[in-house]
């Protein structure tokens, strides 16, 4: 499912992926159940998408993707 998709963005390398993953995350954070998942799991998907934002694939919009999910967990 919805870990399953995450877990794939995350390790996949390519921008574009990372970009929609992480543009995944933040919008979880809107819908109650699903923030409550999100927190409940912020560990693995931290760990998962802890190298996005460097390497090839750390494209500017992939490092703000990263910058607005640690932010959302922050507030």
């Amino acid at each position: 499912g919805l870990s399953g998709a995450l877990a794939a963005a995350a390790v996949s390398g390519h921008a574009p992926a990372l970009q929609t993953g992480l543009r995944l995350v933040t919008n979880c954070f809107k819908d109650g159940t699903l923030r409550s998942w999100v927190v409940q799991e912020r560990e693995l998907i931290l760990d998962g998408f802890a190298g996005a934002g460097s390497g090839p694939a750390g494209s500017k919009a992939v490092r703000l993707g990263l910058a607005t999910v640690l932010l959302n967990y922050i507030v």
